[in-house]
């Protein structure tokens, strides 16, 4: 589940509320506006933090990805690639026993660099590709779709 929520501060049983009563395993969220501090101290029911971006500098942005309690999983460290307004992003891989899954979660402010951020995500993508691998992206990238722009493309 994608969920661009604003501002997560005082909206934690609306979110939980709108899981109910079937939780998906995993809730990528964007624009939490919260600092890592604040982000690492929430409590979600059946839910632990499994990543995240938080801003630094400007206000508002950034990703977490909730993942519920009942599954494995990694923190994939993409800190390197972020850029506040132009990609916060931030992953997990679960641990199937089959199989990995790669969640990607992504948010580019409407003002963010967006030759940046593909160039970024493309490079994200690269390296984690591998077989066996499935990759789920979600997020927001602020792109309008129903207007005609190169940026759709």
């Amino acid at each position: 589940m994608l969920n661009n929520i604003r501002g997560l501060r005082d909206k934690t049983n609306e979110l939980l509320g709108t899981l109910l009563p079937n939780l998906p395993h995993v809730v990528c969220l964007t624009e939490h506006h919260l600092r890592e501090q604040e982000l690492d101290n929430l409590s979600i029911a059946h839910y632990t933090l499994g990543a995240k971006f938080c801003r630094t500098n400007l206000k508002h942005g950034g990703t977490g990805i909730f993942i519920h309690e009942s599954l494995a999983y990694t923190n994939i460290d993409l800190q390197k690639f972020c850029t506040e307004q132009d990609i916060e992003t931030c992953t997990i891989k679960i641990n199937l026993p089959t199989a990995y899954i790669y969640v990607i979660g992504i948010y580019r402010s409407p003002t963010g660099n967006y030759t940046h951020f593909i160039k970024c995500i493309d490079t994200i993508l690269d390296q984690q590709y591998k077989p066996n691998v499935e990759i789920i992206v979600c997020g927001d990238i602020n792109i309008n779709y129903l207007d005609e722009n190169c940026n759709k493309r």
